[in-house]
């Protein structure tokens, strides 16, 4: 399964935004989220500040994410 795990809190500078994770569940898209972290830290294991979505890896071409956080 693909997740999309996106952060609800304030986003700062070199941190992540989102993340698509191929996992077997939402659990291990979010421990494996938690491996590669900028300033944020691991905080995508707290479901009150990252949700998580399964995508189906079915559908039209184009982007799956586009994230653009700069000063």
């Amino acid at each position: 399964m693909i997740y999309l795990l996106k952060r609800a809190d304030r986003i700062g500078y070199d941190e992540y935004v989102a993340k698509i994770i191929r996992a077997s569940s939402e659990q291990e898209a979010r421990d494996i989220a938690n491996t590669n972290t900028g300033d944020e830290g691991q905080l995508w294991t707290d479901a009150t500040r990252v949700s998580c979505e399964p995508l189906d890896a079915e559908g039209a071409s184009g982007p799956l994410l586009e994230s653009f956080n700069a000063g």
